[in-house]
């Protein structure tokens, strides 16, 4: 075996926080205004879910943030059948902390 055999290499580049910061921004989209940005989820799904398995953290973190905006956007968008009575909820803030990677 060679130099460097069996041995993964990445570059933590421009680009990879460029990534992160893209999945950080269509998060706080979903977020923040998911009336307006509700048609667009199906459009950026596709691209969050090939980004939730890039080879840096930073970016898989950002990408499943995102995924978890999308969804409750989705929701919010378009409330499951019998679900009317918990409209309330969309006021609560999110209990989870792995908003808090999406959010700072």
């Amino acid at each position: 075996s060679g130099f460097g055999a069996g041995i993964n290499y990445s570059v933590f580049s421009g680009v990879v926080e460029e990534k992160a910061a893209a999945c950080r921004a269509v998060a706080s989209y979903a977020h923040s205004c998911p009336e307006a940005f509700a048609p667009f989820v199906a459009a950026f799904a596709p691209t969050l879910s090939a980004m939730a398995d890039h080879m840096h953290d930073v970016v898989r973190a950002q990408a499943h943030a995102a995924l978890a905006r999308l969804a409750q956007c989705a929701l919010r968008a378009a409330p499951l059948p019998g679900t009317a009575h918990l409209s309330h909820l969309a006021s609560v803030p999110d209990a989870s902390p792995a908003f808090d990677v999406v959010d700072a």
